[in-house]
């Protein structure tokens, strides 16, 4: 079972073993996981569980020329994949779909031989559990080091480690002074194995979370504590996969920081901002477009707002006494912020997570609202949302919809996401067989931490659905 890299490629074949190396690199990245190794039954040579307090995340199995991924969802995790399914290629929905369904769960078995379909069980893992992976400050893993307090405790392992460390680092310290608190550890009388870290130092300073939002990135002090990668330990004794995570895959911080900031580059400010309690992607406050026409509701009007964020509108709406306000949104964690708010201060609404692409009325509305969310999507996308949305829409109901265009290029921050803007007046168009109460075509002024200032061009349009329709 104690396979090196050299050994497991022989068996997987490289182009295998290169999708093996990416989907366990994301896995112990993203997420507080142990890794066990096990036969792999009948049809599989080895196989490695990804797990925690005795709930698995996935199982990667591993034979000649191949490997496969099993991944099990409960109920909640089927429904969460239901919402959202849209997301998926048809491959992902058919395996779904044609998994059986046992008494702990939906069993589906990925023979993974692409790498897109590698990036899309990420995105179904993701599902099953949100990334919880806290990191030093210079990138190591505490939960995967054997000095951790909290692995101590649970099993001693700090004499195997001291002759890792001994061997691949040159370091002798005696076992007894190997117990760290870790450097976020905020406790007065806190122990670190490193007390002294210039790293920790420097990172408090600048007042960063790590090294990898610094700009000088990778600097010498960082460079005065980088941990050995598998093939620069190997380069000093070969070292069997299992045990290389076991003890010294904590310290691989360099490879693992290098990696998250190409991640990061693809992740949008605002999807940032929703992980972030502390923050808001956009104003706390209500749109002012929508204060200026909540005249035209009544305490009983059924509401939707699409791609809600936030939910800074809903949000507002329900606070002031409407009883009937559904919001969505593509992203978990925004309306898992959205969800958190509204139970700390008793507001009641109802949120939840679905795809603009594809969502699917089951009611009709007397308001739709729409901001800054339908040029996210491609145009035959949010032009179909928007007549799906009408046909839903009470007589005399109402929609306020913003989008940007092209009258101005897509600034840098949003450039790779904004694939579907729209032409100037265009949504104009969609809405000719209603009554336009206001039409504004407008640019703005725009700025976002790391991004110089720049212009948006925006129409916004509230538009009332004729009630002689309906007759």
């Amino acid at each position: 079972m104690e396979y090196t890299k050299k050994q497991l490629k022989e068996l997987t074949g490289a182009e295998y073993y290169g999708m093996y190396e990416r989907l366990n690199e994301y896995i112990l990245d993203s997420y507080n996981v142990n890794q066990q190794w096990d036969k792999g039954g009948k049809d599989w040579e080895i196989c490695l569980r990804y797990g925690r307090s005795g709930k698995t995340l996935c199982t990667v199995y591993f034979r000649r020329g191949r490997i496969g991924v099993m991944v099990i969802f409960g109920k909640e995790e089927r429904k969460k994949f239901e919402e959202t399914e849209s997301r998926f290629s048809e491959t992902i929905r058919n395996i779904y779909y044609g998994a059986k369904t046992y008494h702990d769960g939906k069993w589906m078995m990925f023979d993974v031989n692409n790498a897109e379909l590698l990036d899309e069980i990420k995105m179904l893992l993701e599902i099953k559990k949100s990334p919880n992976r806290i990191l030093t400050m210079c990138g190591y893993c505490c939960d995967m080091c054997k000095a951790f307090v909290g692995n101590t405790r649970k099993k001693d392992e700090r004499e195997i480690l001291a002759g890792y460390w001994k061997r691949y680092y040159g370091l002798n310290i005696p076992v007894e002074n190997m117990n760290c608190d870790g450097c976020r550890c905020k406790k007065a009388d806190a122990h670190r194995v490193d007390d002294a870290c210039p790293v920790r130092a420097c990172v408090q300073d600048r007042k960063l979370t790590d090294c990898s939002e610094c700009t000088d990135y990778p600097c010498e002090i960082f460079l005065s504590r980088k941990g050995l990668s598998h093939a620069e330990a190997d380069g000093i004794e070969e070292l069997d996969i299992p045990s290389y995570y076991e003890y010294l895959g904590a310290y691989d911080n360099q490879s693992r920081l290098d990696r998250l900031k190409e991640i990061d580059k693809k992740i949008p400010f605002w999807e940032k901002a929703y992980r972030n309690k502390d923050i808001n992607a956009f104003s706390s406050e209500p749109n002012g477009t929508l204060k200026e026409f909540e005249y035209l509701l009544d305490r009983q009007a059924k509401i939707l707002e699409a791609g809600c964020g936030e939910g800074q509108n809903a949000f507002y709406l329900a606070r002031q006494g409407y009883s009937h306000v559904d919001a969505f949104d593509i992203s978990e964690h925004g309306i898992a912020k959205l969800r958190q708010k509204c139970e700390a201060e008793k507001v009641q609404l109802n949120a939840f997570t679905a795809d603009l692409t594809t969502y699917q009325f089951e009611q009709s509305y007397n308001m739709v609202l729409c901001f800054g969310t339908l040029h996210f999507v491609p145009r035959e996308d949010w032009r179909a949302f928007i007549n799906r949305a009408k046909a839903h829409t009470e007589a005399g109901g109402v929609h306020i919809m913003q989008i940007f265009t092209d009258t101005v290029p897509a600034s840098a921050d949003i450039a790779p996401f904004a694939v579907g803007l729209a032409k100037d007046g265009e949504i104009a168009e969609l809405y000719a067989d209603w009554e336009i109460l206001q039409f504004k075509s407008y640019t703005f002024e725009d700025e976002h931490p790391g991004v110089p200032r720049h212009l948006h061009a925006s129409n916004k349009i509230v538009a009332r659905k004729r009630v002689f329709l309906e007759q």
